[in-house]
């Protein structure tokens, strides 16, 4: 029984010193204090949206720019600065929160930050402040956290490309990426001692100050320009500011922008096996070949050979076979979500893409039901649209012999 209580106890104590894994704990000279401090972000996650702004919409003019030149965070500086370790009739002595700044940076690190409160409160060792800091983009910029949101996508365009894929397509399309940047609170514990009976208090500077950073994610949205076009095949190349440099040479290019279901079903009701003809047309500009994927609910059924992508069209027919035998498929509705991919390739590169890109409008929402086959009486003979069972030739009546 003893040993079981021992590791219920080791369990709760691994437990608590996980969920304090984001805590700092500072030195505190040899006294017995608790102080801790951390800091987190709250709310939604920063975003910095990037758009193509040229009016141009020939690769050669691409221009990405971030819509703004500030993004918003939103964080929580909490620190516990210890409270009272001696106290009697004569005088109190402690740690308690003095102020607080919250900002964008590390230690070593520090180019943003702001006072975020103060207190002399001796009797509030705790403190926590809540602030939406409006951050400059420029102040990322030159540092071991750097945000350079165009450059940043020029270089993720620049490696699809490297993968074998087209620029063109990666650049009309959205894409989301996520970067880290680290936050900081920092927090002053000053020591006080309070004489009662003179009923004052002294606060000693340069005291312990505290400091928590934590790694948080902040969004970069790239808005696709749909209406990107050109013959260039652009290295990208990042340069120092938002925008970029280009390095062309002739190439074609194609594109899939959307896709109709020509043949769809809507509902179908009898036989638990069926192997419906669905047809689908491409729509989009150049020419090439194009690879099809077909997802049912998210589980792919279907991977197409190359398919000819010709002026901007190419037109594909496939049938899948549904329903499984089987008496637990009887009498039930089945629903099919019909979703089309495609990867995409010129006539001059030599492999498709590893990643497929999802066609927009390319979808089918349907379902079949499986009726269970009825065994009719052969005397009776068939009737209806079921599946029978065959039938059975029946004896010819005795022959009377005089």
């Amino acid at each position: 029984m003893r040993q079981i209580a021992t590791f219920a106890i080791t369990a709760i104590l691994a437990t608590l010193l996980a969920s304090q894994s984001h805590a700092v704990k500072p030195a505190t000279h040899g006294l017995s204090i608790n102080q801790e401090i951390n800091v987190h972000d709250v709310g939604t996650v920063p975003t910095i949206t990037v758009r193509n702004t040229s009016v141009n919409k020939q690769l050669s003019a691409l221009s990405l720019q971030a819509e703004k030149n500030s993004i918003q965070i939103k964080m929580k500086g909490e620190v516990e600065c210890g409270g009272t370790y001696f106290d009697n009739y004569r005088k109190r002595q402690g740690y308690t929160f003095k102020e607080g700044r919250l900002g964008v940076g590390t230690e070593e690190d520090i180019y943003w930050d702001v006072q975020a409160g103060t207190s002399n409160n001796i009797n509030k060792s705790s403190h926590a402040i809540t602030k939406t800091l409006t951050v400059n983009l420029a102040h990322f910029n030159g540092t071991e956290h750097e945000i350079n949101a165009a450059a940043y996508v020029l270089q993720k365009a620049n490696q699809h490309a490297g993968n074998g894929g087209n620029k063109i397509n990666y650049l009309r399309q959205d894409h989301v990426y996520y970067v880290k940047v680290p936050i900081r609170f920092q927090a002053d514990c000053r020591k006080f001692t309070r004489y009662k009976i003179k009923k004052e208090t002294v606060m000693e500077s340069g005291a312990d100050n505290i400091v928590a950073t934590r790694l948080i994610n902040v969004k970069i949205a790239y808005k696709g320009d749909k209406n990107l076009t050109g013959s260039l095949s652009a290295q990208l190349i990042p340069n120092q500011g938002q925008g970029n440099t280009i390095n062309a040479g002739p190439q074609n290019f194609i594109s899939v922008d959307s896709g109709t279901f020509l043949q769809g079903i809507k509902k179908l009701k009898g036989k638990c096996v069926l192997e419906p003809f669905f047809k689908i047309e491409l729509k989009g500009s150049g020419n090439g070949q194009v690879k099809i994927r077909i997802n049912d609910g998210g589980s792919t059924i279907l991977d197409s050979a190359p398919v000819t992508f010709s002026k901007g069209k190419a037109v594909f027919t496939f049938s899948k076979k549904v329903g499984l035998p089987g008496s637990n498929q009887l009498n039930k509705t089945y629903q099919h979500d019909y979703q089309v991919y495609v990867r995409t390739k010129t006539d001059n590169e030599a492999q498709f893409p590893a990643a497929f890109q999802i066609v927009n409008g390319a979808a089918l929402n349907w379902e079949h039901t499986c009726i269970q086959p009825v065994v009719v009486n052969p005397a009776i003979g068939n009737t209806g649209n079921n599946v029978f069972a065959p039938s059975t030739p029946q004896p010819k009546p005795a022959r009377k012999i005089n």
